[in-house]
């Protein structure tokens, strides 16, 4: 690359080298769109949960209602309404190949890994919206039972004020919700939050019981991760996805990172596959069945998020890849997804506890009104306002927050490192 760049290069270098710069830039352009397309998942990723929680609250099954109320807006939104969990398998491959796959990156460069430092960047991430996410759910859940009477109509279960209680804010500040205690004010979309922490906690762990240098200590680390997950797993209310088994759909995102090449080299292929994947989910399995056959959820979780991850794969081995449209907003509106993903349940209940106390409707509907519908539109366009005025105070500072903590990590080792030499001299 050097010669190319000096003017007495020999000339018959120039043609290779030339070759090489543009094979250079076809790899870069080719990171830089699937960075993008990862943006463009993320977001929508954090609607689709979005519309399934606003489906399941504003709206009664389509099976429920006759074909006079089957309108097309109908039809989109319970269609929309049905990929919440699905979009959270999406989260969870996108996890492991950020997060796990990062730091297995790490493990090859460096002989010891930096588990404080790692811990922080993770903490930091989830702590900065998390917390205020806690408030925000005391004072909307506050508004709507207290000055909208939500309980009274409906809106909020009867035990609401047991989830709003100080111990379980405790519970959920410490990621023990489904296991210790319920989601914080019944926003159920904290639930995967457990999930996703003690991930981050125990991907070292196993991740030490592969590379550390002793077997002793290999044997240690494997140990205290299973002996974890266990615990973890044995403590979990059954009705949410299970920590251990679901982890293995996490993990596959870590081996997007590590697979030298993709398994379908055809995009259309494999995309292809995971849309069939999610079609079939969604269109042709009934409640009934699933719960007839135990195990089956995990099993199609599991089919979806392996397919998610081979496209990610070919995706990324693909230097031609072409960006998702809409470059720029897709990474504005991912900015701040994780923060819509924490937010939006309060921000619809409360909307909807105001909704039925000004008009007597709006919850649970069949609706018969364009007003109604546009009630329903002006629900998940508060959900995304409120999300994205929450990130500009939290998710829109995560790299100050991890600076900062790790500059506090920094001066802590280098006085510790003081301290110790100046020990080892007076010694001396």
């Amino acid at each position: 690359m050097q010669q190319a760049d000096t003017p007495n290069a020999p000339a018959a270098t120039a043609p290779i080298h030339g070759h090489g710069l543009l094979e250079e830039a076809s790899v870069t352009q080719g990171k830089l769109a699937f960075s993008q397309w990862l943006d463009l998942f993320r977001w929508i990723a954090a609607l689709l949960v979005v519309f399934n929680h606003c489906s399941n609250r504003f709206i009664v099954p389509i099976t429920s209602v006759d074909a006079a109320h089957r309108v097309p807006a109908y039809y989109l939104l319970s269609f929309l309404g049905g990929f919440g969990r699905q979009a959270v398998m999406i989260f969870f491959v996108l996890s492991g190949y950020l997060v796990g796959g990062g730091l297995w990156k790490d493990s090859r460069k460096s002989s010891a890994l930096d588990i404080p430092k790692y811990l922080i960047k993770r903490l930091s991430r989830l702590g900065i919206v998390v917390f205020p996410t806690l408030l925000a759910v005391f004072l909307l859940d506050s508004l709507g039972i207290f000055v909208f009477h939500g309980i009274g109509s409906g809106v909020y279960p009867q035990d609401i004020l047991r989830t709003l209680q100080p111990g379980t804010l405790v519970c959920n500040a410490a990621f023990l919700q489904t296991a210790a205690c319920k989601p914080f004010g019944d926003d159920n979309a904290l639930w995967s939050l457990f999930n996703e922490f003690w991930y981050y906690v125990l991907w070292p762990l196993f991740l030490l019981a592969v590379t550390a240098a002793s077997k002793w200590r290999r044997g240690a680390f494997l140990a205290a991760a299973v002996g974890l997950l266990t615990i973890l797993s044995v403590m979990q209310n059954k009705e949410y996805a299970l920590i251990a088994p679901y982890m293995v759909i996490w993990i596959t995102g870590v081996f997007v990172a590590i697979i030298p090449r993709p398994i379908m080299r055809s995009l259309p292929l494999s995309a292809g596959l995971f849309l069939a994947a999610l079609a079939a989910d969604r269109l042709l399995v009934r409640r009934a069945f699933v719960d007839a056959h135990v195990g089956y959820v995990f099993l199609i979780d599991f089919i979806i998020g392996i397919l998610f991850a081979n496209m990610l794969v070919t995706m990324r081995a693909r230097n031609t890849l072409r960006p998702p449209p809409g470059k720029q907003a897709n990474t504005t509106l991912a900015s701040f997804s994780f923060s819509l993903y924490c937010i939006h349940t309060p921000v619809l209940m409360v909307f909807g506890a105001a909704l039925m106390y000004y008009t007597g409707t709006g919850w649970g509907m069949a609706p018969d009104h364009a007003w109604q519908w546009g009630a329903i539109a002006g629900a998940v366009a508060l959900s995304v306002t409120a999300a994205y005025l929450l990130s500009r105070v939290t998710e829109a500072h995560t790299d100050k927050l991890r600076r900062f903590l790790l500059g506090v990590l920094s001066a802590y080792r280098l006085r510790v490192s003081s301290t110790a030499d100046a020990r080892k001299d007076a010694v001396a």
